[in-house]
């Protein structure tokens, strides 16, 4: 399946939602240095004080990333606008499937989309490693083919 039938069989809020991401400029990266352990941790933090959920302490997530970054089983993907940390995702790829691990995002900037863009960024590196699905990790509705 092509990227584009891909995001045509999406809720179409989910196509949009790319779209607004696009023209606010979002850029994503994958981060490939331990230094983004700190800035990732911080958003983490504030996902997790503004939904009420709880997060391991920071050198549990130092040791992850440490460990993914060296062994290459997954990526820390980062979206900025204008220099601006504005969200992240850990995710890990197994055999077929490229699982989302941990998703953060800026309290501040939520209106520009930058999750979504991560997913879709996700979801191209999961294809070029041969990935065929793609895993939020708990969420089944959202568990599904990429290829």
């Amino acid at each position: 399946m092509t990227e584009e039938a891909l995001l045509t069989a999406a809720h179409p809020k989910c196509g949009y939602n790319i779209r607004i991401a696009a023209r606010h400029g979002v850029v994503v990266r994958g981060a490939i240095k331990i230094d983004a352990a700190p800035d990732f941790y911080e958003l983490l933090r504030q996902t997790a004080d503004r939904d009420g959920f709880f997060i391991e302490p920071f050198g549990f997530h130092l040791n992850l990333l440490a460990a993914v970054l060296a062994a290459n089983p997954g990526r820390l993907l980062v979206a900025h606008l204008n220099g601006q940390l504005l969200a992240a995702i850990l995710v890990i790829f197994h055999r077929v499937t490229a699982t989302h691990i941990y998703g953060a995002t800026s309290s501040n900037t939520r209106h520009a989309m930058p999750s979504y863009l991560l997913h879709v960024a996700a979801m191209r590196m999961a294809r070029s490693r041969g990935c065929t699905e793609y895993d939020l990790y708990g969420i089944d509705a959202f568990v599904g083919a990429i290829s």
